[in-house]
């Protein structure tokens, strides 16, 4: 799966809601003294189709509050839907669990700088004050019973 050539990224849905704060007026920025706590999940789905190409579905959401706590107001929501198109090699027949680790890493790190910016420039077009994502890492998963 290391060789799957990246042939394209699309967008295929996009939504964008923001919030104003509760009590106050919906014209201007956000208020620097509001801190916004943001959390980010993705969900990616893969499916190979012909035997040499293999799409893969990532749908990211982005839930932004004015606070940490529970109770918290919500001041943003941010969703995407990308699908990535790939070509395999020759001849390759992945399993089942190559494709959904392939979608979980490769795919992630592949779509990752679309949603991104997809993110930076929604809230910007918003007016709201810059909200830019952190790099994508991947981390390797601990096996239990070993100590890091």
């Amino acid at each position: 799966m290391a060789q799957a050539n990246l042939d394209s990224v699309r967008l295929l849905q996009a939504s964008a809601t923001y919030f104003p704060p509760a009590g106050g007026g919906a014209a201007g920025p956000e208020k620097a003294k509001h801190s916004l706590c943001a959390d980010v999940d993705a969900v990616p789905r893969a499916r190979i189709e012909n035997d040499d190409k293999l799409k893969v579905h990532v749908k990211y959401r982005l839930r932004a509050t004015r606070g940490t706590s529970p109770q918290s107001q919500l001041a943003l929501r941010v969703s995407v839907l990308l699908e990535l198109n790939y070509t395999l090699p020759q001849g390759l027949r992945p399993s089942s669990n190559e494709v959904s680790a392939f979608s979980k890493t490769n795919a992630m790190l592949n779509s990752w700088p679309y949603w991104r910016e997809f993110v930076q420039n929604t809230v910007a077009r918003m007016n709201l004050p810059p909200l830019t994502l952190p790099l994508f890492r991947l981390v390797p998963p601990v096996q239990k019973g070993k100590q890091p």
